[in-house]
Parts: C-alpha cells; structure tokens; sequence
C-alpha cells in the first residue's frame, strides 16, 4: 500500500501545477502567458512530473509485484490468483465502475443544471 503522506503531497503538487504556472506568469512576465499556453505548459510539467515518479517508484513496484509470483515464471496463473484474490478483484473492479458511474450522472446534472434556459 502507498504511503498516504506521499500520495497526498504528489497529488497536491501536481494539482497545483496549473496554479503555479498562472501565479509565475502574472507575478514574473504581466500575464503575457494566455490561457492556452499556460495549459500547455502546465501539461508539459505534469507530463514530466509524473514520467519521473513513474521512474522513482516502478523499481518499487515491481520488486513488490514479483513477490506475489510464486513460481517465477513472470506470469500469473491459476495457482497465484487464488479464489479469494480474484473475487477481491472483482469487487475493487465493481466498486471503481459504480463510484465512476454515480461521478458521472452528478457531472452530467451538474454541467445541464448551468446551462442557460432559452429565453420565453
């Protein structure tokens, strides 16, 4: 399991990306930056922050993932995913679609309830 406290740094980091962009824009250059370039900058260092904590944390990740292969072969088979590990796996799937599920139709009520009425 991932340590919380680096998860919730990584994650306020990399939302705060576009914010940092938007505040060193107007702070250092005048807003010169327009919106489109700011997003694009912001995608680059997330882009790039997130390729170097994939490289930072895939050794990890893959030592740990090794040590669920019981035999060796690289592979999972059968004998590996025993009944209980595949019917968890099938909850975690089931429970991520339905969280997406609930997410999505309140995004859709939220993005219809701020559109403007057509005028009587």
């Amino acid at each position: 399991m991932a340590d919380p406290i680096k998860m919730l740094i990584a994650s306020t980091i990399l939302l705060g990306i576009p914010w940092l962009v938007r505040a060193v824009d107007g702070h250092f250059f005048g807003d010169r930056l327009g919106k489109l370039s700011a997003a694009a900058v912001s995608a680059v260092m997330v882009f790039a922050l997130g390729m170097c904590m994939l490289l930072v944390s895939e050794p990890v990740l893959d030592a740990r993932l090794a040590s669920f292969d019981l035999n060796g072969d690289g592979v999972f088979s059968g004998r590996e995913i025993t009944p209980l590990r595949g019917a968890l796996l099938c909850f975690v799937y089931w429970i991520v679609l339905c969280v997406l599920w609930v997410v999505a139709a309140k995004l859709k009520k939220l993005l219809r309830s701020r559109r403007p009425h057509p005028p009587e």
